[in-house]
């Protein structure tokens, strides 16, 4: 049997503490991906998915149907979900003018400064997650002079102000276990739509909790 990378044993990690919330939670996560399937995806998409993201994927290919918020309460898209998400964007970017673009983006800023480029959209922005809003957490491939390649960002229709919520994967699995250890979650049974659902204290749309958090750090 292969040994778990770093990267692996970190999400295996964080999914032991959601079981021990919810026993069985584990059990609603999507089994591997195929290395074909990480092939076929990245052919696709004309992109080379950074060795981390690849390992996640080894381990789960997301979140089943029966199950909505493995990324602190945003669902882990499958690859299938990825790329359809991923070709939404970049279908935007060839059918906007300059101008619409520009006009689009001009709200648009990284914190901190000249990490994320400030712009509306980025084909080499990987969703992981969405909101259903139109909005993600994803791994950036494009940082900016001060980014550096695979940082998790949020990014989407109303997220002008762009965070770098983590310096890579491996951080930001980091930080989810941190927070599932020492902050308040539910994770309960929608009988009405057979779903395992994971929702923040109050109600805390999950990206706008993570960039209060990101805020407290950012001198």
């Amino acid at each position: 049997m292969t040994k778990n990378t770093l990267l692996q044993e970190l999400w295996l990690e964080y999914v032991a503490v959601l079981d021990k919330q919810f026993p069985g939670y584990s059990t609603y996560l999507n089994g591997p991906a195929t290395e074909l399937d990480i092939q076929q995806t990245e052919e696709k998409m004309g992109i080379t998915l950074p060795d981390e993201l690849v390992q996640l994927y080894l381990l789960h290919n997301g979140d089943s149907n029966h199950l909505m918020g493995s990324f602190l309460g945003l669902p882990f898209l499958t690859l299938e979900e990825m790329h359809s998400h991923w070709n939404n964007w970049k279908e935007l970017l060839e059918n906007e003018s300059e101008a619409d673009m520009e006009q689009l983006s001009a709200f648009s800023t990284s914190i901190p400064k000249n990490q994320i480029k400030a712009t509306y959209a980025n084909r080499k922005w990987i969703p992981l997650s969405y909101d259903y809003s139109g909005n993600h957490i994803g791994i950036d491939l494009d940082p900016d002079v001060n980014g550096v390649i695979g940082q998790v960002i949020n990014f989407g229709r109303d997220e002008d102000e762009k965070y770098v919520l983590a310096a890579s994967l491996h951080d930001f699995l980091t930080l989810m276990i941190q927070l599932v250890k020492g902050l308040s979650f539910t994770i309960k049974m929608d009988k009405q739509y057979d779903q395992v659902v994971f929702m923040w204290q109050d109600d805390i749309h999950p990206i706008d909790g993570l960039k209060t958090i990101r805020k407290k750090t950012i001198h």
